[in-house]
């Protein structure tokens, strides 16, 4: 069982820790298709980019399902069938009391092209060591991939190779999940605390009540859906961008806590507020690129900006609303983010007698994309509201019809909705094509 423990560390100071108790296991809220003799049928295993339209251009989304969320109201306070907004709820980034921050850089995993945040006691690179050449190079290659040795991955500004895991206490079973996370900046003393110590949220508070820690609001949120770790994420091969300037899209997997469980997230849209790509005379600098030690070159994180610790500027990769509720002596910062919408071309077939809707997955279409600098317009949301853009059986639909919102007749554009079910689900552009830069690139 997971506990709270009070240790005497150093010159008499108390640590407040938990043990590990398991992973995150997601199976129960996937029970669609599953059975006794296979519980996690339901389960998704691969998520992969689908394929649509953002204003005219080829784009892919990712899909990672229904959310919670808050109805708008009318003038009288009834509460109508639209979705305004949804919660952002804590999560709890570590730095010290400098403002270093104590998670990990994103590292690239050169096998499977993907990003990761890792965690934990002497963390290890996802990537082998390189060998040395000769005998040593040779007997690397004789092992399997997994087996070779690694290096850890070392801070130089703490001069350490352990790090904290992020801390969440929500899932898909609370009534406030949605993927969206409000960045906590939790600030631990010089000394006494030892990284991924604290692996829960009711450890974590009573550390604050208890004095060991200070934990400040930022009203900064990023979209991270939980994931179950038999989920995997396909990349997006549209994450390379030409325009505004070139660059990668950092999506990395995050280890995460949640009630002294280890899980992940995909940051699907936040990298850009959480840390940095260094930026060349050409735009930003590849953020894959590894030094000997197999550490990343080209990316950066923030210090604690509660702390006042930063002159860089963060980007709200989408929408964000903030405001105070309560009275002017004790206000309560809250911290929303709008639902957008999201488009697909459907048509409902009559085959004597019942009729059934036929949706063209692959010609989803949005009018919105996340902000990657700080001088690019707003508008976007992680979180659509499923529309539908009604089309004839005959003539056959043909793909590429919609690719901006504009052609669309306004008569046949209606929301996904039921008696019962408003569709909200937490949708994230996963990459947009580029156009060419030279005339022998390829699209």
């Amino acid at each position: 069982m997971a506990f709270v423990a009070v240790l005497g560390v150093g010159c008499g100071e108390d640590e407040f820790s938990d043990e590990a108790y398991g992973a995150i296991d997601l199976a129960p809220y996937f029970f669609d298709g599953s059975s006794a003799a296979n519980p996690t049928a339901g389960l998704p295993r691969d998520i992969s980019g689908t394929k649509g339209w953002l204003s005219g251009v080829r784009a892919q989304f990712y899909d990672f399902g229904l959310v919670n969320f808050t109805r708008k109201r009318s003038a009288t306070g009834a509460t109508l069938q639209e979705p305004d907004s949804a919660r952002a709820n804590p999560i709890y980034l570590f730095y010290t009391s400098s403002g270093l921050p104590m998670f990990s850089k994103p590292i690239y995993d050169e096998r499977t092209g993907t990003f990761h945040i890792r965690g934990g006691k002497d963390m290890l690179n996802p990537n082998p060591r390189t060998p040395k050449e000769g005998l040593e190079k040779e007997r690397a290659f004789l092992l399997p991939y997994s087996a070779r040795a690694r290096d850890t991955v070392f801070d130089d500004a703490r001069r350490s190779d352990d790090y904290q895991r992020p801390i969440i206490d929500a899932l898909h079973n609370s009534t406030a999940y949605s993927g969206l996370w409000e960045i906590h900046e939790v600030i631990v003393q010089d000394g006494g605390y030892e990284p991924d110590s604290i692996k829960s949220a009711k450890t974590l508070l009573a550390a604050r009540d208890g004095g060991k820690v200070q934990i400040n609001k930022t009203g900064r949120v990023i979209n991270c859906p939980v994931l179950d770790d038999r989920t995997w994420v396909t990349p997006s091969n549209m994450a390379f961008r030409t325009k505004p300037e070139p660059f990668l899209m950092v999506q990395p997997r995050i280890e995460l806590w949640f009630r002294t469980k280890l899980g992940s997230c995909f940051l699907a849209n936040g990298w850009e507020t959480i840390g940095e790509t260094k930026r060349g005379n050409d735009g930003q600098e590849d953020p894959r690129v590894l030094d000997d030690s197999r550490r990343p070159v080209n990316v950066d994180l923030f210090q604690a900006e509660s702390l006042g610790r930063e002159n860089r500027e963060r980007v709200d990769t989408f929408d964000v609303t903030r405001f105070n509720v309560g009275d002017a002596k004790r206000p309560v910062a809250q911290v929303v983010v709008p639902v957008g919408k999201h488009y697909i071309p459907k048509v409902t077939v009559s085959r004597n007698g019942p009729t059934s809707d036929l949706r063209y997955v692959g010609d989803d279409l949005q009018v919105a994309e996340p902000r990657h600098f700080n001088y690019q317009q707003g508008g976007y949301s992680p979180l659509v509201w499923l529309h539908d853009i009604t089309v004839p059986q005959d003539p056959p639909f043909q793909g590429g019809t919609f690719k901006t919102l504009d052609s669309a007749d306004p008569m046949r554009v209606t929301a996904r909705d039921s008696a019962t079910t408003v569709w909200v689900k937490n949708f994230p552009v996963a990459g947009v094509a580029s156009p060419c830069l030279a005339d022998g690139d390829v699209d």
